[in-house]
């Protein structure tokens, strides 16, 4: 459930339940009070705080939280209003027996049949730190190798949260800054304590630039200050002293990861936006109990970056620098996405991304989870766009991966001037969910994304926040349908430039005039596919992209000559030959 990004953390920690069933195991998701009645559904939200010590379970307070289960009945959705508590625990009677339905805590719903369930979210620091609430300045002065253009030298900690650059100018072999700790973050600034085991480190950064448009340009560790025995107390000014130097440890790895398992083929009309590798060290507990949104940047070891490439087996590997702490696992993080953009009514353009994870030791990055294929909606092909009627119920269908074991579908409104709001976010077990009118509602135009997601955690039996590794992610976003209560009756109604009873060469299912690049595919007008921009398999004027048709695809193709005979330079495949 999305309802982790606006909850705050109790301010204090309950006891944890015992277990009341004697016939589940401790802690097993169909727990439940043995004398619980057959009409009850019950669950706890809870943040749990990971660090190298024991994980640290503290409730979120859902008393002032909206609590309901919604029940199919003939179409519709019948509510039932349920009782949220201040230790975490919520609880809806009256559900009938051994039937599936929404349950919604706050704001998003959840599809399931599970009676007992917990929603947990993964916190990467100790539950005890404290902020500085005052100003308290920390003066950073140190030698360092001579500093070139591009380089990053940062102030990290992974439990304290912490990434903040100093600004150093090309040549400098030294450096002196001020920071407020207060500032130093947007959201928290915690206060990392040595006799807790709180990192602290210096590090500089070298980006070594891709020799090739295929190759990933790759950052690692030049050289560190490790300052672990450091303690930073709020209010106190305090100057760290450090001398940056070439790490004696190295990580080694090697992988390689087909490109092919991370895309969908029949996406018409998106383009490659990018890949990511990020390996980092990672506190053992976080390591184990992270899952496919864990954030792993502050204490990386070494980041590749594909750009455009169209190169199908990118090639992760080599031996780099490592100053972090050695009882620290190794975890790698891809992350790739693709692009699509769409021309609203008003000219303006929207640039949107589906994308996709992988989170787990270095060795297993390959195995990273595709996202669905041959999503529909009513049985017409979301890549196409089109209309929805605003007071009936849609089936949204797609195949999807057996490694996956729930999914997530958001559905987004798209507004003037190329923007687009998430609306609401629906999670399954099940490659298929109804979308009824409620969800539609207060909206007009959409776009409808579906992510897969693979993780150790059972969404089935009852444990809704994705968890544990490895992990992965993989989505598909939609082109864009109307939503609309009047458009196809025949009647020009107002906000409609036509309206043909379906599609026309002129007029398109959603009731506005054909264009190409508006999201919506008409193959009646001869739009065989429908981008702003190049994409993948398609061209930017609504045809399909060949190789040899003499118009260089800029997503696919790195020349294109108008034909495909070998040895002129561009080859049959449109690569430029040396």
């Amino acid at each position: 459930m999305s309802f982790f990004a606006a909850a705050l953390a109790a301010a204090c920690q309950f006891p944890k339940p015992a277990d009341r069933d004697p016939d589940a195991s401790p802690d097993a998701p169909t727990d439940a009070p043995v004398d619980a009645p057959p009409d009850r559904v019950a669950g706890r939200f809870f943040w749990v705080y990971a660090t190298e010590a024991e994980p640290v379970e503290v409730p979120i307070d859902l008393s002032t939280t909206s609590v309901s289960v919604l029940v199919p009945e003939a179409g519709e959705l019948r509510p039932i209003i349920g009782v949220g508590r201040a230790d975490g625990t919520y609880q809806v009677d009256g559900v009938p027996p051994d039937v599936a339905f929404f349950i919604k805590v706050g704001r998003d719903p959840d599809w399931t049949s599970a009676r007992n369930l917990t929603d947990r979210s993964i916190l990467q620091y100790r539950h005890d730190a404290a902020m500085a609430t005052q100003p308290t300045p920390v003066t950073f002065n140190g030698e360092l190798p001579a500093y070139a253009s591009g380089d990053v030298l940062d102030v990290r900690s992974h439990l304290a949260q912490v990434e903040h650059a100093i600004l150093l100018t090309p040549g400098d072999t030294s450096f002196s800054a001020t920071v407020d700790w207060q500032e130093i973050t947007a959201q928290r600034s915690l206060l990392p304590v040595a006799a807790r085991g709180d990192d602290l480190s210096i590090v500089q950064l070298r980006t070594t630039p891709a020799s090739d448009v295929d190759d990933p340009e790759v950052q690692q560790v030049l050289a560190a200050a490790i300052l672990d025995g450091q303690t930073i107390v709020d209010g106190s000014p305090i100057t760290v002293d450090a001398t940056l130097t070439a790490p004696t440890a190295s990580f080694k790895f090697g992988t390689s990861i087909n490109r092919d398992l991370l895309e969908d083929a029949n996406t018409f009309s998106a383009r490659p936006a990018g890949i990511t590798v990020t390996c980092a060290a990672v506190p053992s507990l976080v390591s184990r109990r992270g899952g496919p949104r864990i954030f792993l940047p502050i204490v990386r070891v070494a980041k590749f970056n594909w750009r455009e490439t169209d190169v199908r087996t990118l090639s992760v590997t080599g031996t780099f620098p490592d100053p972090y702490r050695p009882s620290w696992p190794r975890m790698c993080r891809l992350d790739y996405s693709r692009s699509r953009a769409f021309r609203y009514r008003d000219g303006s353009i929207g640039r949107f991304s589906a994308s996709g994870s992988r989170y787990s030791i270095p060795n297993l990055l390959d195995r990273a989870l595709p996202p669905p294929r041959d999503v529909r909606i009513d049985g017409r092909d979301l890549d196409w766009g089109g209309m929805l009627t605003a007071n009936a119920p849609h089936e949204l269908t797609w195949v999807g991966s057996a490694a996956a074991n729930s999914y997530e579908i958001t559905i987004f409104s798209h507004l003037p001037g190329g923007l687009r709001r998430y609306h609401i976010i629906i999670a399954t077990a099940q490659p298929s969910l109804t979308i009824y009118p409620e969800f539609l509602a207060g909206v007009e135009r959409v776009s409808i994304e579906v992510r897969a997601i693979s993780a150790p955690s059972d969404f089935a039996a009852g444990e809704h926040t994705p968890w544990g590794v490895p992990s992965s992610e993989g989505s598909f976003l939609s082109a864009l349908f109307r939503v609309s209560s009047t458009c196809g009756d025949g009647q020009l109604d107002v906000g409609e430039d036509c309206d043909a009873r379906g599609e026309s060469a002129t007029c398109d299912v959603d009731c506005t005039a054909v264009t190409c690049g508006d999201g919506l595919r008409n193959p009646t007008a001869g739009e065989l596919c429908d981008p702003v921009e190049d994409a993948v398999n398609c061209d930017a004027d609504c045809t399909p992209a060949v190789c040899g048709d003499g118009y260089r695809n800029t997503a696919t193709e790195a020349c294109d000559d108008g034909g495909t005979a070998p040895g002129d330079g561009c080859s049959p495949t449109c690569r430029v030959e040396s």
